[in-house]
């Protein structure tokens, strides 16, 4: 999933999801079992801009930045956890 967005007060944000490959488990029936994480990546500014220009669906990136946690409360008064990895 990508997305670039160029805000009204001239501030770029891509989000977009990146997929890292685990290493391979063995699974219980003794086979090797491949997985993936996705993460949920934000990017601003500058870097915001160089991805919506050169970045496509399936390219290999390289990120350097920090993870972000945010506790929400939904109308149910269920907790809502959102991770995110932020580039600056």
């Amino acid at each position: 999933m990508w997305k670039f967005v160029r805000q009204l007060v001239a501030l770029s944000v891509a989000t977009f999801t990146v997929a890292c490959d685990r290493r391979i488990a063995r699974g219980q029936d003794g086979n090797n079992q491949q997985s993936a994480d996705f993460i949920s990546c934000v990017a601003w500014r500058q870097a915001a801009d160089f991805l919506g220009s050169y970045a496509r669906k399936g390219a290999l990136v390289g990120a350097e930045g920090r993870t972000k946690h945010v506790t929400m409360i939904v109308m149910d008064r269920r907790f809502m956890l959102q991770k995110s990895f932020v580039i600056l």
